[in-house]
C-alpha cells in the first residue's frame, strides 16, 4: 500500500507501482471470483481495520460499503473500490475532525501480483516509521484502549496511553520518559497504565515487560537517531521519485 496518493487515477493507470515509491506497509489480499464476478478480500491490520473487507469490481453484495473508524482526533470513513484495470484497490479515507472539518486521502493497494519477497514490496515506512502504537478496537471500529509514542531523543520522549472509564468516557494521559525510567509514577499514572494494560487484554507480566522495552528503546540515543536518520532518507528518496 502507498498512502496519501495525490492522483490515484494516474497512479493506477500504469498497472504497477513505480519502481521507487514509498510503500507504507503490506497487507493480506486474496483474489476471489463469485459467479464470474471479480473481487478481492483484504485484511489490513496495519491500518487497524477490525474486519475483513470485500471489494467487488461491480460494487454489489457482498461488497463492503463505507464504514466508520474511530480515531483520537475525530473519525474516519473508509471506502474501497477496485481500479478499472483491476490491478489496484483504492482506499478513500475521509477524516472528520471534532470541529467538522473534513479532509480526504487516497491510498493505492497493488493486488495484481503475488507477494515476492519483503524487499520487492519493501516495508520501509513500517520498519522505520517514527510513530509506534499498540491499539485495541471494537469490531465496529471504536477505539477501546492503547498506547502510542513518537521516536524522539530521551529528553523529549513520552508515551501516551488511553482507556475508557466504567461510564464509557475515554481518558488519555501522557507519561514522560524521565518519569517512567526513574519509576517515579504518581498513583493516577500507575492506575492509567494498569487500566490501559487491562483493557488491551495483555497479561500483567507481559504488559510490564513491554513497557520496560519501550523505556529501554526510547532511552537509547544512538538507536533513536539512526531510525530518525533512515526515516529522513526514505522521505528524501520518496520526494525525489
Amino acid at each position: 500500500m502507498e498512502e496519501d496518493v495525490g492522483d490515484a487515477d494516474e497512479y493506477v493507470s500504469h498497472g504497477r507501482p513505480p519502481d521507487r515509491n514509498e510503500n507504507d506497509h503490506c497487507l493480506v489480499a486474496c483474489q476471489l471470483r463469485l459467479a464470474g464476478r471479480r473481487g478481492v478480500l483484504l485484511l489490513d491490520s496495519g491500518c487497524h481495520v477490525p474486519r475483513v473487507v470485500v471489494v467487488m469490481a461491480d460494487g454489489l453484495a457482498p461488497h463492503t460499503g463505507p464504514f466508520v473508524m474511530d480515531s483520537l482526533s475525530g473519525h474516519l470513513t473508509y471506502e474501497y473500490q477496485l481500479s478499472r484495470n483491476n490491478k489496484f484497490v483504492i482506499n478513500t479515507a475521509r477524516k472528520t475532525s471534532p470541529t467538522g472539518i473534513t479532509s480526504i486521502k487516497r491510498s493505492c493497494i497493488f493486488v495484481a501480483g503475488r507477494f515476492e519477497n519483503p524487499y520487492a514490496f519493501a516495508e520501509y515506512r513500517n520498519i522505520f516509521h517514527t510513530l509506534r502504537s499498540l491499539i485495541r478496537r471494537a469490531e465496529d471500529g471504536r477505539l477501546l484502549s492503547g498506547l502510542y509514542f513518537p521516536l524522539r531523543q530521551p529528553e523529549d520522549a513520552a508515551i501516551t496511553v488511553f482507556w475508557h472509564t466504567a461510564s464509557g468516557q475515554r481518558q488519555k494521559m501522557r507519561l514522560p520518559l524521565a518519569v517512567l525510567a526513574a519509576g517515579r509514577l504518581s498513583e493516577p499514572q500507575q492506575q492509567a497504565l494498569q487500566e490501559t494494560g487491562r483493557q488491551l487484554m495483555v497479561p500483567l507480566p507481559q504488559w510490564e515487560r513491554l513497557l520496560q522495552e519501550v523505556v529501554d528503546v526510547l532511552s537509547d540515543r544512538v538507536f533513536i537517531q539512526n531510525v530518525v536518520d533512515v526515516n529522513e532518507e526514505i522521505l528524501l528518496l520518496s520526494s525525489d521519485n
